[in-house]
């Protein structure tokens, strides 16, 4: 299948000069035309091919003939699902003498921007495309020239695996809405091919025959261990398709990897393990779900940031992480240094009647959230391969999210490899499906982003994910802000829900991705303390609740917050902390507050190099004709749902706008 991935990258090589050329009125008298179905003779890419056209008079359906009519009484052989169009696809360096040869035909021809050297020839009528691609042909002015034609694309095909059925979270036959859209990718052809998913465990069957044809044993390290759970957990991300066994993972031709965790110069190794083969990296582990605040080493934090920094050539590593089971326990996924790293996809669930199990950890750092095990009646488990060459109906919970989540995101690099950690991120974003909208914890933040310590900002829709993809323009290199240590030396009364704050003004011209509180307090219980940000839109952020945690102190413990995603971080920024169980009071000795996203995107730097300059007329002019063959709205720029010559002077206008100001 073409898949489209160069509409956001080379539209950057078209040329400023590129001419629109209109040949006026035909020299010599019209094509006739006839309003029923015409056999036509058509050239076509690899020859010439035969066709039953219902109206040559204007682009259509038309079935092929596979043969021609032989004069022994047998009809030709139809195939319908053909879409014969005006345009004739011409190779040639020699513009001048192509539009020679079409002159007669009152025909418009074209640069074709994305590939350099191919031009578009569209002709008032079918009928009379088919004689431009001839004539054109044997003029001997070009290389190439044939019909543009829509060949039928069926969709691809459910698995024929033989418990495919039961695997709802791809395709929900009972709630066909109710699942990762695992088919809306698949269609659009893109299976995970040529990307790597490492499953971080303590290892996992390689040689399962549902799994082994996936294994990557040269982006693997070595070891001998074998765990059931990473079994399952490789499963659900790239179990293989139609082999006759059980079911399949989401990301069917992704090569699947085996790394180890454990101490933490184990962990930071194998986060930093071979980051040019290894594209993803799923973690279903973390520290124990009680609620309890946990730390993370600065190795492995270090080697956290780089390899998703430095990844993939730069474009960096995609960290995904379970959010943790212990919501029944009070536990958020604020308090797992890993999940909640601004580095990492915080994943959580939805069940199989897209509401929240109990278990699933709610928290302000978490992202998405992806189908596990649920609620009753049903608490539908999750089909995946388990031991050494068998299968479950049951895994579940945050281990079955997150791979399900890493495979939906090998399927988005599939349909854009270029695209970078943060892209990942914005795009996930941007794509969620809002489950249970009903529910009051989603809240609109101060840029009008539906979001909940629930859900995150919904559901990964894989179909939505892969679309989205395609056309995806870079948000641009990482903008920072930063506080620096800022000392309280308060006491924190005890049992006093009103609190003590602090507050920091923030300037910047930037919109949020993640903003992080840095925090060192002293409290025997720090479960006692109830800890809210507030930013100057008035949205809050709850990065601690009341809970069971006997934990001494917050020392520099580093809180993180997605809630804020697309708002502006100027102005006054507001932490409070508020002791709501009787005990013991404490002080709050200090806290740092620092702000990440992009710059705000500039109408005219329509490549995103961080500049205006030409390069930006050259990119939007390749969109605008791209548009226009295409009947895609990359380019509509004055917004009205339609591209046309209008959208090329508002273009204008706001480039030279933007230059005469030195930038947006």
């Amino acid at each position: 299948m073409t898949r489209p991935l160069w509409r956001a990258q080379s539209i950057r090589g078209v040329a400023l000069g590129a001419a629109l050329v209109i040949i006026g009125p035909a020299r010599s008298a019209p094509i006739a035309d006839v309003g029923q179905p015409t056999r036509l003779k058509v050239r076509a890419s690899h020859g010439v091919e035969v066709y039953l056209v219902d109206e040559p008079s204007r682009a259509g359906s038309a079935a092929r003939l596979e043969v021609e009519p032989a004069g022994n009484g047998v009809a030709p052989v139809q195939e319908p699902g053909y879409s014969l169009t005006r345009r004739v696809i011409i190779k040639s360096a020699d513009v001048a003498k192509v539009q020679a040869v079409c002159a007669p035909f009152g025909t418009t021809v074209r640069p074709f921007p994305p590939v350099p050297g191919y031009l578009i020839a569209t002709a008032p009528t079918v009928r009379a495309a088919t004689a431009v691609a001839e004539e054109v042909w044997k003029s001997g002015v070009a290389s190439e020239a044939y019909v543009d034609i829509e060949r039928p694309q069926p969709l691809r095909n459910l698995p024929s695996d033989p418990s495919f059925d039961q695997q709802w979270h791809l395709d929900n036959l009972q709630a066909p809405e109710i699942d990762a859209n695992a088919h809306g990718a698949w269609q659009l052809g893109y299976t995970g091919s040529g990307i790597t998913v490492g499953i971080l465990e303590n290892g996992w069957a390689t040689t399962h025959p549902d799994l082994a044809a996936n294994y990557n044993a040269g982006a693997s390290q070595a070891g001998a261990g074998t765990t059931s759970h990473g079994t399952s957990v490789a499963g659900i991300a790239g179990a293989i398709e139609n082999n006759g066994l059980g079911g399949v993972g989401i990301a069917y031709d992704a090569q699947l990897s085996k790394l180890y965790r454990g101490s933490a110069s184990a962990n930071a190794t194998a986060f930093a393990y071979l980051n040019d083969l290894n594209h993803i990296k799923n973690n279903s582990w973390g520290p124990a779900d009680n609620g309890r605040i946990s730390y993370m080493t600065t190795l492995e934090r270090d080697a956290l940031a780089q390899a998703t920094i430095t990844g993939r050539g730069g474009l960096g590593e995609v960290f995904v992480w379970a959010c943790g089971n212990g919501g029944s326990a009070s536990d958020r996924v604020d308090y797992d240094p890993y999940a909640s790293s601004r580095y990492v996809v915080a994943v959580g669930c939805v069940d199989d009647d897209d509401t929240h199990p109990p278990y699933s950890e709610p928290g302000a750092s978490l992202l998405v959230v992806s189908h596990s095990s649920g609620n009753e009646p049903t608490d539908r488990g999750i089909f995946t391969t388990s031991g050494s060459s068998g299968y479950t109906t049951s895994f579940g919970m945050t281990s079955a999210a997150a791979p399900l989540a890493s495979g939906a995101i090998a399927l988005m690099l599939d349909a854009n490899p270029q695209l970078n950690w943060r892209d990942v991120q914005h795009v996930l974003v941007s794509a969620a499906r809002r489950v249970d909208p009903a529910n009051p914890d989603w809240q609109p933040n101060g840029a009008g982003r539906q979001v909940s310590y629930l859900f995150g900002f919904g559901a990964v829709d894989a179909g939505a994910l892969t679309t989205a993809a395609q056309t995806w323009r870079s948000v641009g290199p990482e903008l920072s802000i930063d506080s620096g240590t800022l000392a309280v030396g308060a006491s924190i009364p005890d049992n006093a829900p009103v609190g003590v704050s602090q507050s920091v003004e923030l300037e910047g011209e930037m919109l949020i991705e993640h903003v992080e509180v840095e925090l060192t307090a002293a409290h025997a219980n720090v479960g006692d303390l109830r800890i809210t940000l507030t930013a100057p839109s008035g949205f809050a952020s709850v990065l601690a609740q009341q809970r069971a945690d006997v934990t001494d102190n917050y020392s520099a413990y580093v809180f993180t917050t997605v809630r804020h995603w697309d708002e502006p971080p100027t102005g006054v920024w507001t932490l409070n902390i508020a002791d709501t169980a009787p005990g013991v009071s404490g002080t709050w000795t200090s806290w740092r507050l620092r702000a990440h996203g992009r710059a705000v995107p500039c109408p005219a730097d329509f490549d995103r190099s961080g500049v205006v300059s030409s390069s930006d007329i050259t990119a939007f002019l390749g969109a605008w004709f791209n548009d226009l063959s295409d009947g895609t709205r990359f380019a509509d720029f004055d917004g009205n749902l339609a591209v046309n010559s209008a959208d090329i002077t508002a273009f204008l206008q706001a480039w030279f706008g933007a230059l005469a100001e030195g930038g947006c």
